[in-house]
């Protein structure tokens, strides 16, 4: 090697040396940094190549940075991190709430025993001390049972005592608000964490994409920001490959779990994707029909199992009105966007039997177990829900099922509960039936209960006994008359029809076969009943005595053709009256009770459930609309089956109106959480929950694109662990302990229920009432839809309700009157019974002093004595004594309930009855809801019922209940508390010194070390000075070569 040779050698091996000099200097300056891992040069070996000299190697240089990191251990650091982040957050809403009952129970305490009476149990201020106190008064009174002095001070101790309560709620609430601000705030940090991620991925994958080796100041920025996040929520890494190399690009991906066990990508070279807390468990619900009004708003409260719990109202809005029927606030899981996947029909993952979730643009709700690859069209396995009904809906009730037609797919609000039409529900059911692949057979989709009419392949069959599903359906005859051996009676290719009743009478002289249909009325049925049909499934002799409704030789047919129904353009006449001496010429138009019509301006069909008033004039009669709001008492609407074929004119209706069937699958329950709003001023107060769904994710679950995310490390996770375990515990025993004590206290107290007379009680508020079924016409004369068409009027505005127990209370006001409907005017005339809708009934009942006919009676699903009073006092809407609107009745119940019953165009009759409930206004959390009596005074407080000189049965009793029984479930509910908190602390010295080991360990691979670091840039130093000297040594040597050239 010549000079100049050695001399670019060795200015390589300085700048090697220098480059040493300047990382050792660096990695000092940075000693005290924990996210720092400590660098070396790495040295590059020279080429070998050959010389006059032999064998020869060119000079030493850099050959990049090694990155003292081992990605193993940081994972594992991450992970820790994460599991300590997440015993941190639950100590710290332990602790808060150890303390919410007032006092502070250690592990030490629970063992030492509540006989110590050590300081936390009877600490001032402390609830223990407060029901101390409460049964201690009791026993004082029990001594002086009329002493003022005694009663004052028991009142304080009530006062006192329901205060305690009520702040244990309070920090529950409190508790629960915190956690969800901390999620809140918590999530926006993770998010601002992911975009500093991926700042920090795309500098490393721009540096190392040129090969300069690794970008370590930029891995380290990176490493520190994943165990921040780390600490939030856990999550996965994967390195990121690049499409045009296929080489990792340093650009790490993120992932989470879903709860569904998918993986969600969180962070790509996209860009990060945002991680939101807010599934829409607040949210605003329908606005009010009056333009006016003001948008309530709720926040759904979910339980540890996935349920609806509670609908919270922030703000009740304003003009809402629920006069026309419940107004409903329907609750399902949030929809997912933007999903790999979402818009398949196979579904990904297993479901159980009532879940409900969203794919493929829809609502789902599975009918059965369901496994990965079933596909979504599987009606058999899948229902689509439809949009849930939401805000003031019609009530389908029992009164109107023989005209009344649910279309497959339409949503109905029925007894309580929200259901789903799985196919078309009317007079005759839509059989499709479900075809075995293999074998190519058809059976039945569904179970039928007796009497069920279905069609298939254009014939009808009725079920003559319960059949369950699976029946077949290629073996069905098309013959009238044959029954086969699953009960299933064959009906024909066309059903019966009204117009036929007189032409089918039976007996009518002549010999049955077998398929052939008779009309017949049975003769204990109501006077003017209509004629029923029959087909004969036996043949039947002329010379036959027999009765078809107590024969085995025939079988109702409970469905028909009713081609009855008149069309309203046909019903204006021109009617002639006198009045005042002058023939004066009117259009009309009149409608019969019980009719059927068909509007064909409107295209609406309608039943009359009253009797209106003569339509007059031919403005009056042009514009009539059976849809106007004004006849709602009037009519029923109703639409017919459309695949019937029938003209508007004819509609297939049932024999007789019943119970809906819900139990075969036609009508699915919806598992989706739905709940009534109680109004009241037009402000919604609260809400009645009718169905809690399950598998709704928790108020402060976490989302990606609508995917529910599964926390499991990090303070996030602490946090949501102790909502759904310590705080819902905390929550279910202290509702236990309130409902426990306000019972047993309140029965002692007042054990006749008597209206005004208890210690306790809990704010409530009242439902709309409901017409409910007449049963005493149904069950007893099989009368349907004969029920006045009146509405209860009550006065919600004017209760203060309060209930003396948990659970809710349904109130039920039934009319006595000796009324009943035309229809038993054959059996009860001359009894002393008024006949509605005949001359002489009407007189009475429309006499402006018929008051005194009608008779009515209260009662209570818990309460033991409800009674009824006259409120003669009351002027009416108008304000103005004197009037037929005078006058009310009150309901003495829990608190006094003013109604009043308004007749309609038909009078009620003899068991129609409106019920209505009491609703507590938290049942979430009755420890809130908890009061002093209304009625309660020191002077109203008794120690027994016996006005005997000194009785004190009830103080007694109830001091009695202070035996420490209450005192224990409060110190175990502070004990669970306690323990898990000594154990969760435990828990936390275990992690904690995992984690230092691991840290230990990482820091000995990545740390910077003082003396080490001294001791390189020592050697460095004397290196790239000795490098120097030899350069500058071959400088000279080179300057005298080249002077002695020049020479």
């Amino acid at each position: 090697m010549g000079l100049l040779g050695e001399i670019s050698k060795s200015s390589e091996a300085l700048r090697y040396h220098s480059r040493t000099a300047e990382v050792a200097g660096q990695n000092l300056a940075h000693v005290n940094d924990e996210s720092y891992a400590r660098q070396r040069v790495l040295a590059k070996e020279g080429v070998m190549y050959t010389s006059a000299g032999g064998l020869l190697s060119s000079g030493l240089s850099a050959g990049g940075i090694d990155h003292a990191r081992n990605d193993i251990l940081d994972s594992r650091v991450i992970n820790e991190k994460g599991d300590s982040a997440s015993l941190a957050a639950q100590q710290e809403i332990l602790e808060i709430l150890q303390a919410a009952l007032g006092e502070k129970i250690t592990r030490q305490g629970v063992n030492v025993g509540l006989d110590d009476l050590h300081e936390s149990d009877l600490a001032p201020g402390s609830l223990t001390r407060a029901i101390n106190d409460f049964f201690n008064s009791f026993q004082e009174l029990s001594a002086s049972p009329y002493e003022p002095t005694i009663k004052q001070e028991l009142y304080h101790k009530i006062d006192t005592l329901t205060k305690r309560f009520n702040e244990a709620g309070s920090s529950l609430e409190n508790l629960e608000s915190d956690i969800s601000e901390i999620i809140e705030r918590s999530v926006t940090k993770v998010n601002s964490v992911l975009t500093q991620i991926h700042e920090a991925n795309t500098q490393v994958r721009r540096f190392e994409l040129l090969d300069q080796g690794k970008a370590t100041m930029y891995r380290d920025q990176r490493q520190k920001l994943f165990e921040e996040l780390g600490s939030y929520i856990n999550f996965t890494k994967e390195n990121d490959v690049s499409a045009a190399t296929g080489k990792e690009s340093g650009f790490i991906n993120l992932f989470v779990e879903g709860e569904s066990g998918q993986k969600i990508a969180i962070l790509d070279t996209t860009g990060p994707q945002q991680i939101s807390n807010d599934w829409g468990s607040e949210f605003s619900v329908q606005a009010p029909v009056d333009a006016l009004g003001t948008t309530a708003k709720v926040l759904a409260k979910i339980d540890s199992t996935g349920q609806l719990g509670r609908l919270e109202v922030i703000d009740g809005g304003s003009m809402y009105d629920d006069t026309n029927g419940p107004f409903l606030v329907s609750v399902l899981p949030p929809q997912p966007v933007n999903v790999d996947g979402l818009n398949d029909t196979t579904m990904s993952t297993a479901k159980k039997k009532g879940d409900v979730f969203f794919q493929s643009g829809a609502y789902y709700q599975t009918l059965e177990d369901t496994l990965k690859g079933d596909v979504l069209t599987d009606l058999t396995k899948f229902l689509a829900i439809s949009d849930p009904l939401n805000g003031v809906v019609s009530e389908t009730k029992r009164t109107f099922s023989d005209v009344d037609f649910i279309p497959k797919g339409q949503q109905i609000y029925y007894d309580g509960k929200l259901y789903q039409a799985t196919t078309d529900v009317g007079a005759v059911t839509s059989e499709e039936g479900v075809l075995d692949t293999v074998s190519g057979a058809n059976s039945g989709s569904r179970s039928y209960l007796s009497g069920e009419v279905f069609r298939y392949n254009n014939n009808y069959f009725q079920a003559t006994q319960n059949v369950g599903k699976g029946f077949e359906l290629d073996s069905l005859s098309e013959t009238s008359g044959i029954v086969n051996n699953s009960g299933i009676l064959s009906l024909g290719a066309n059903l019966p029809k009204r117009s036929d009743e007189a032409g089918l009478a039976w007996p009518n002289g002549n010999a049955l076969v077998v398929g052939e249909v008779v009309s017949f009325v049975n003769p204990n049925a109501v006077a003017g009943s209509a004629a029923d049909f029959y087909v004969a499934i036996n043949a039947v002799d002329a010379t036959s005595t027999e009765l078809p409704h107590t024969s085995v030789n025939f079988v109702k047919i409970s469905s028909f053709v009713d081609d009855s129904v008149q069309s309203v353009q046909t019903l204006p006449q021109q009617v002639t009256t006198n009045q005042n001496g002058v023939d004066v010429t009117n259009t009309q138009m009149s409608f019969e009770a019980g009719g059927l019509y068909y509007d064909e301006t409107s295209l609406t069909h309608f039943l009359v459930k009253a009797k209106p008033d003569n339509i007059i004039g031919d403005v009056d009669v042009g514009s009539f609309n059976p849809n106007d709001a004004k006849w709602l008492s009037n009519f029923h609407i109703f639409s017919p089956d459309p695949a019937s074929g029938l003209p508007p004119t004819s509609v297939l209706r049932k024999s007789n109106p019943g119970a809906l069937n819900i139990s075969n699958g036609t009508l699915e329950e919806l598992n989706i959480g739905v709940a009534e709003a109680i109004i009241q001023n037009g402000e919604i107060k609260s809400f009645n929950i009718l169905q809690s769904s399950n598998g709704l994710p928790s108020t402060d679950s976490l989302f990606v694109n609508g995917q529910e995310v599964a926390i499991k490390s990090g303070s996030i996770h602490g946090y949501q662990q102790s909502r759904e375990v310590d705080l819902e515990n905390y929550r279910l025993s202290l509702n236990s302990l309130v409902s426990k004590f306000v019972t047993q206290t309140n029965k002692i107290y007042n054990p006749d229920d008597a209206p005004g007379s208890y210690l306790f009680g809990f704010q409530a508020n009242l439902t709309r009432p409901s017409m409910g079924a007449n049963l005493i016409m149904e069950q007893e004369f099989n009368l349907f839809g004969v029920e006045g068409n009146g509405e209860l009027k009550l006065f919600r505005n004017e209760v203060n309700m309060t209930l003396p127990y948990s659970e809710g209370d349904t109130f039920t006001i039934t009319n006595t009157s000796p009324i009943v409907p035309v229809e038993l005017k054959d059996q009860f005339e001359g009894t002393g019974y008024i006949i509605r809708d005949t001359a002489d009934g009407q007189v009475l009942l429309e006499d402006p002093n018929s008051g005194s006919l009608y008779t009515i009676f209260g009662s209570a699903k818990n309460m033991q004595n409800v009674t009824m009073e006259t409120d003669s006092t009351y002027p009416g809407e108008d304000l103005l004594v004197g009037n037929n609107d005078d006058g009310r009745s009150i309901m003495l119940a829990y608190e006094n309930v003013p109604f009043k019953l308004e007749q309609g165009g038909s009078e009620f009759i003899l068991g129609d009855n409106f019920s209505f409930d009491a609703v507590i206004e938290n049942s979430w959390n009755l420890a809130s809801s908890l009061i002093v009596d209304n009625d309660l005074t020191p002077d109203s407080i008794v120690a027994s019922l016996d006005f005997d000189q000194g009785s004190n049965d009830i103080a007694l009793k109830i001091a009695e209940l202070g035996n420490g029984e209450f005192s224990k479930e409060i110190s175990d509910i502070n004990s669970d508390i306690g323990n898990s908190l000594s154990d969760l602390n435990n828990n936390i010295d275990h992690q904690k010194t995992i984690e230092d080991l691991l840290l230990e360990q990482r820091n000995a691979v990545s740390s910077v070390s003082i003396d080490e670091e001294v001791a390189d840039l020592m050697q460095f130093q004397r290196s790239f000075q000795a490098s120097s000297r030899v350069l500058n040594t071959l400088d000279k040597m080179l300057e005298l070569v080249v002077m002695g050239l020049l020479k």
